[in-house]
């Protein structure tokens, strides 16, 4: 099987399993944490994230219209809040979460071009440095990254709630503007990113050590 071939399938095979595992997580409630009666936390955007991460951007866009598509079902069939029917508009349940995907990518993108300074090394006496200047790691630009498209949820979401139903919208956040009402969501978003960073970190540890395990395994076999 040619390369090429090996990618789309590994891109494809990612966006199932993610997708299937947003589904799961909506249908037996998993993916909403509570923490109390008045916070409770979301992990639903967490697979679009380790999407972009793992197989990239378009595969991130997938998970996340897969998890738009749920909010829909969601906001139809069991709505529990007094904003919750007005997701059943892809502007305000889809595209928000297909974002998630491209603002992850994106920071994680830039991220991976920034240089990072090696420590100088002494030898002989003389302070010597590498000319090759290595880049940040995959898992702390995909911590980074995680933490910043956790928040992009909550910021585009409640962005479009607002523009396309602004009166229903300050109606429930008690006559607040978006800046203020992002404000008081705030708390409960970042809780969310930290999350997300928190997971997104263990995740990509576990992939990243069980990958370089295989390397080597495979280096010593064509010894």
């Amino acid at each position: 099987m040619d390369t090429k071939k090996q990618t789309i399938n590994y891109k494809l095979a990612i966006t199932g399993a993610f997708g299937a595992l947003t589904v799961v997580l909506g249908l037996t409630r998993w993916g909403f944490i509570s923490l109390s009666p008045a916070i409770s936390l979301t992990i639903m955007h967490i697979p679009v994230i380790l999407a972009t991460l793992l197989a990239g951007l378009f595969p991130g866009m997938g998970v996340g219209l897969i998890f738009g598509i749920f909010s829909i079902y969601q906001a139809a069939v069991s709505p529990s809040g007094a904003l919750d029917p007005l997701f059943v508009n892809p502007l305000v349940s889809v595209l928000p979460r297909m974002l998630i995907a491209v603002v992850t990518w994106g920071i994680d993108t830039l991220l991976k071009k920034i240089p990072v300074r090696k420590s100088a090394e002494v030898k002989d006496d003389k302070e010597t440095t590498s000319a090759h200047q290595p880049h940040l790691s995959n898992i702390v630009s995909g911590i980074i990254s995680a933490f910043f498209g956790s928040l992009s949820n909550t910021v585009f979401v409640i962005g479009a709630l607002y523009l396309l139903y602004h009166t229903e919208t300050t109606s429930a956040m008690n006559n607040l503007g978006y800046l203020a009402g992002l404000g008081i969501l705030m708390p409960n978003a970042l809780l969310e990113a930290a999350a997300a960073t928190i997971i997104t970190a263990a995740f990509l540890t576990g992939i990243f050590a069980v990958s370089k395990k295989k390397s080597k395994l495979s280096e010593e076999q064509d010894k």
